[in-house]
């Protein structure tokens, strides 16, 4: 009830300012001031063009993301060669995903740049992050380690929507198996000097097992102001408030329930000292909290995170406009408890809280060697505040132009990174206080060589990558006749990504990927939900009114725990959308269109053939 009435005050209160933002921007049309360009931030924290970037970068705009018709984050991160979601189940259920064969608290997750709150075990709720207010999601694969902490694996950047021409609202309803309804609500504002999106969404279907079902509300709103010529400032906000049936927990039916409530908040200011510098301040505070009750095997427990983190940076051009630099300085804190639900709750674990503090330097330059090719290279010092040593990451990559054209551009990539270890497995066995009890807490280390090309083809793009890395002190908790323990394993990862996109026709585009993957820990055995093989395929086509299209993905070569071998599946998805006029449309999806039988992991079964309709009203 709380969290359908927080939801009911959020757009009430937006509906009305809107009436008065629309009696404003009414009189006069106005140019948007802050036009989104066509760049990409994550990969070096510069602005970049795709045409600049390696193959291992890759972009989901708006425009793809509402035409593909994809409801939630884990949907658009699916499509991404070399990315692996393995889901215990349907709609809002814990989600990992294994980034080139890394674990899931290896891969970063921002929201216009800044760390989304990360919840229980490192996997950010990827089950619950829905798509309202999305203007578009980079996906950086590789160890980025040197310009976010810890991020071994690769970074997700969600990038927030900017409102163009005034005032937009968007009203987007659905309703599918399983009783399904989903409801978006968007609103957008570019005015003189201020730019503002806003969006609240809820979702909520009955599942296709017994005590699957899920309900979630959430709302995200980004704010950017134009304070003078030289000063701007931005806030963003995001919430969200879930409850899933867990459904079945390693192929046994439970009654145990997740709830999930989530928010960040995080205001920053940009000073534009000069046409070459600009000083940016940001704060973020975030703080996830994961209730389990109704448990199976255990008691009901309440996991905790708190996240408050200040980080400073400094951008600049130098060596006569051949060179870019950044600096910059976070100092961050981090929480992680875990207590029963109440204080009349029974637990066989005793409270505990795990926390650390981190102070961090890092820094990143571009040079232009020459007009054909350039030079990268970044480092990072992080100090911790407890057991872990101080940590020392780097990275230097090549890249140069084939021709004049620069369409054809090759790239090689060597970095050494660090991560500490997932909060959750540290707490494990008997070190619940293990900052006072255990000094020999290894930081997770890779060690990571890439080499790629990407040539532009005219109406197609081909793009490869290779790389070669190698993590050690992977910290894990199997289980013993003591309880879970936490074990250190060394493991590699090797492989390759290809793809190939562009226009068939003017009316036809086309995307096909492959993605191969060796990962296998010291002894040689393959780890676990690491496919080998992934193959993608998409393609659509526009007609005069209507858009129709169609996704494949093939997963092969797949293991879960005890090296269960999980089969080969392929998975089809049909969608289309008909557009009345430029107010209205209708659409539908039809998710496992062929009624594949498959499993994501032992003992969780994948939803079989399921039908949505909708509509998209935009005033």
């Amino acid at each position: 009830m709380f969290k359908k009435a927080h939801s009911f005050d959020l757009l009430l209160w937006f509906l009305v300012i809107n009436g008065v933002s629309f009696a404003q921007v009414k009189e006069q049309a106005m140019a948007p001031v802050f036009q989104m360009e066509d760049f990409v931030v994550t990969a070096s924290r510069f602005g970049q063009t795709l045409s600049e970037l390696s193959p291992s970068v890759s972009a989901f705009p708006k425009k793809a993301i509402e035409e593909g018709l994809y409801l939630n984050v884990r949907d658009v991160l699916n499509q991404i060669p070399g990315v692996h979601l393995a889901a215990n189940g349907g709609m809002g259920k814990a989600t990992s995903m294994f980034t080139r064969g890394s674990e899931s608290n290896h891969t970063v997750i921002l929201l216009n740049g800044r760390r989304m709150p990360t919840g229980a075990s490192g996997q950010y709720d990827l089950g619950n992050l829905s798509l309202s207010n999305v203007g578009s999601i980079e996906v950086v694969r590789g160890d980025s380690s040197s310009l976010y902490g810890g991020a071994i694996g690769g970074v997700v950047n969600i990038r927030s929507d900017f409102a163009t021409g005034g005032l937009n609202q968007k009203f987007k309803f659905e309703i599918g198996s399983n009783n399904a309804k989903f409801y978006n609500y968007n609103y957008g504002l570019s005015k003189d000097n201020l730019n503002a999106s806003f969006a609240i969404n809820s979702a909520n279907t009955d599942g296709y097992q017994e005590n699957s079902e899920f309900d979630r509300d959430s709302a995200n709103l980004y704010v950017v102001y134009a304070l003078s010529n030289f000063v701007d400032l931005d806030f963003q906000y995001l919430y969200y408030d879930a409850a899933v049936g867990v459904g079945i927990s390693y192929g046994v039916p439970t009654t145990e329930k997740n709830l999930t409530k989530a928010y960040m908040y995080s205001p920053g200011v940009s000073f534009n000292i000069s046409d070459s510098s600009q000083l940016k301040l940001m704060a973020n505070f975030s703080k996830n909290e994961l209730e389990a009750i109704k448990t199976l095997y255990s008691y009901d427990r309440k996991f905790t995170e708190k996240i408050d983190c200040l980080e400073s940076m400094y951008e600049f051009e130098h060596f006569k406009n051949k060179g870019r630099s950044i600096f910059g300085l976070l100092f961050e804190k981090r929480r992680y408890e875990e207590s029963p639900v109440n204080d009349f709750s029974i637990s066989n674990v005793s409270a505990y809280e795990v926390s650390y503090d981190t102070r961090s330097f890092f820094t990143n330059t571009i040079y232009e060697i020459d007009s054909l090719s350039e030079i990268e290279f970044g480092g990072r010092i992080d100090s911790f505040s407890n057991n872990f040593d101080t940590s020392r990451s780097g990275s230097i990559k090549y890249s140069k132009s084939l021709n004049n054209d620069a369409n054809t551009r090759i790239h090689a990539k060597y970095s050494y990174g660090k991560n500490p270890p997932d909060l959750l497995i540290l707490a494990y066995g008997d070190s619940y206080n293990f900052f006072l009890s255990d000094a020999n807490i290894e930081l997770e280390t890779i060690r990571s060589k890439e080499i790629g090309l990407k040539t532009d083809l005219g109406a197609h793009e081909l793009g490869f990558v290779y790389f070669d890395n190698f993590i050690n002190n992977l910290s894990t908790a199997p289980w013993s006749p003591n309880g879970y323990e936490r074990v250190l394993v060394n493991s590699s990862q090797k492989g390759c990504e290809s793809y190939l996109s562009g226009n068939l026709t003017e009316s036809v585009q086309y995307n096909i990927s492959y993605s191969y993957l060796d990962a296998k820990d010291e002894e040689g055995n393959q780890l676990i939900r690491r496919p080998k093989h992934k193959w993608m395929a998409s393609i659509s086509q526009k007609f005069k009114d209507l858009r129709i299209g169609l996704n494949l993905i093939k997963i092969s070569g797949l293991i879960d725990s005890g090296d269960i071998e999980i089969d080969d599946y392929a998975v089809a998805r049909i969608f289309g959308t008909y557009k009345f006029n430029d107010m209205s449309s209708i659409h539908f999806r039809l998710e496992n269109a062929l009624e594949k039988e498959y499993s994501y992991l032992k003992g969780y079964p994948a939803p079989p053939r399921q039908g949505y309709i909708g509509m998209t009203y935009d005033f």
